[in-house]
């Protein structure tokens, strides 16, 4: 089953240790804001007793992928890790690997996002609204992943809210003395904002056009990836299939 809130403040050590002493196959996954995903993973895996364990993080996560040797067990262990801005550069050689899971999109949001066809439940009004705040967004989100790409202190997770309704949007994305816009940049984020944009904005701003005064139904973000996850499309689809796999295939190798 899936962990409990404290244990996502484990350190790396402790949830090596921890796997250390499973005797189930294991699921190691980022943190809890994706369990609703994870969770359909798990109850779509139940026959085979899977556990799920969040990490607290991507980088913790990765931390304990280089380090499995260190993880003497016979059960099956499984990562799932997003891809984050490695959609942009990929994903590097050292952390391709048979039992580490990366996702089709920038994180499992999109994934859930694109398999639950989400952005159907926008009306014809409410969708072109969506898409011109999109784009709007999407102006201030290339230059801010262009800039991160090269100081990765530069942050790219701002709520789009902040970035909207800002008074100040123009200054947001007012290129500095000696800056260029990265046009190439925004043209291929924006062919194919699902796959990706930051999953996690991209949530928000469905939920922004979803959830406004008046609308009836009201849909909010953790509602919107159970949608998503009810019946898995061809992406969560895959990812429980390669799950499924290398549980199998560990046990064979653990079994002869």
């Amino acid at each position: 089953m899936a962990k409990s809130k404290a244990e996502d403040a484990l350190t790396t050590e402790e949830l090596i240790a921890t796997l250390r002493n499973t005797s189930l196959p294991t699921v190691v996954v980022e943190g809890l804001d994706d369990m609703i995903v994870y969770r359909a993973i798990e109850q779509r895996l139940s026959h085979l007793n899977v556990s799920i364990l969040p990490t607290g993080g991507r980088s913790k996560l990765l931390d304990i992928y280089k380090r499995k040797g260190e993880i003497h067990t016979n059960s099956a262990l499984v990562f799932i890790a997003d891809k984050d801005l490695w959609i942009q550069t990929g994903v590097p050689s050292e952390l391709i690997g048979p039992n580490i899971i990366w996702t089709d999109g920038y994180s499992i949001e999109n994934d859930a996002i694109r398999d639950g066809e989400l952005t159907n439940l926008l009306k014809a009004g409410e969708k072109e609204k969506f898409n011109a705040e999109l784009m709007e967004f999407l102006h201030w989100y290339a230059l801010a992943v262009s800039r991160h790409l090269e100081d990765p202190s530069v942050p790219i997770c701002r709520h789009p809210n902040h970035i909207l309704d800002s008074p100040d949007k123009h200054e947001l994305t007012k290129c500095a003395e000696g800056e260029q816009y990265p046009a190439a940049l925004y043209t291929q984020i924006s062919s194919d904002p699902n796959r990706i944009v930051r999953g996690k904005s991209l949530l928000l701003l469905l939920v922004r056009n979803l959830s406004y005064k008046g609308r009836e139904p009201k849909h909010n973000d953790k509602a919107l990836l159970e949608v998503a996850t009810m019946k898995p499309g061809p992406l969560l689809s895959g990812i429980i299939q390669q799950v499924e796999r290398c549980i199998t295939t560990a046990a064979i190798a653990h079994n002869p």
